[in-house]
């Protein structure tokens, strides 16, 4: 959470109160709530296990830019929770199967791509939504503070 607050060795403005902040809203409300809907919607739906290209995040690590590379990928969390408010699948499910389903399947493809690019960043995280990504389990990736 601290490389998201700044460029690598410069100075940044950092508090508990912006580190619980950034916490429930980064981690819990957005990988963890996106990562417990998606599994808890999918139910046994496959998808096609995609190639991640780590390349753009690659360029920014090499330049120390560590808050850049969170930033992209935390834009592809923001827009799957915006896919899910936006499409309502659990209202799908009862009208749509189909859209239901193709909804779903893009879905569990971003969320692997999100649980591939974290892998560097937090890959206890990574390993535990891989491993909800196979199993389906529900799991509570971080507790809200």
């Amino acid at each position: 959470m601290l490389l998201t607050k700044g460029n690598f060795g410069e100075d940044n403005d950092i508090s508990w109160d912006k580190m619980d902040a950034k916490y429930n809203a980064d981690l819990a409300n957005g990988l963890g709530n996106l990562t417990a809907r998606i599994i808890t919607l999918a139910g046994d739906i496959e998808y096609d296990v995609p190639e991640v290209d780590v390349i753009h995040l690659q360029s920014d690590a090499d330049k120390m830019s560590l808050n850049s590379a969170l930033e992209k990928i935390w834009m592809i969390v923001a827009k799957a929770n915006k896919n899910i408010e936006e499409t309502k699948p659990w209202e799908l499910r009862k009208n749509d199967e189909n859209e239901f389903e193709k909804v779903m399947k893009k879905l569990l493809v971003d969320l692997h791509k999100i649980a591939t690019l974290v892998e560097s960043f937090l890959p206890q995280t990574s390993d535990k939504i891989k491993n909800a990504l196979k199993t389906r389990e529900r799991i509570i990736l971080f507790e809200r503070i």
